[in-house]
């Protein structure tokens, strides 16, 4: 394409790619080698062991287990009454109030007062 003046463009030589010019070098070979160095080669024993998981709340705490019976047995019957073609207008609003109630106890269950944090991060 010619340039100003009418002279042709001098374009810069395109400096060879490694793995596209280098047949030995592929990209499928390299996640065949199973190489992980660039991630770093860390010993086993500096590895990171999380914490074990907090246990489930006890069988007292209503509204933690009304909202887990809710939104997990109202979004369940709304599939079954779908996948059935059954259910009537009491099943469906016994349904609907399965799920509201549900969410409502995850409303109810939040603290109504929040804790003093001085650097008011997340928590993690």
């Amino acid at each position: 394409m010619p340039g100003r003046g009418g002279r042709p463009r001098e374009e810069p030589p395109a400096e060879p790619v490694p793995w596209r010019t280098d047949p030995t070098n592929s990209v499928a070979d390299a996640l065949m080698a199973g190489d992980d160095g660039f991630l770093g080669d860390a010993d086993d024993e500096e590895g990171y062991t999380p914490p074990p998981p907090a246990p489930l709340p006890p069988l007292g705490d209503r509204l933690f287990w009304g909202a887990v019976v809710g939104l997990v047995l109202g979004p369940l019957g709304l599939l079954w009454m779908l996948l059935t073609r059954s259910g009537g207008f009491w099943s469906t609003m016994l349904v609907f109030a399965l799920i509201l109630g549900g969410f409502a106890c995850i409303v109810l269950r939040q603290p109504t007062r929040r804790g003093y944090d001085p650097d008011d991060g997340a928590r993690v």
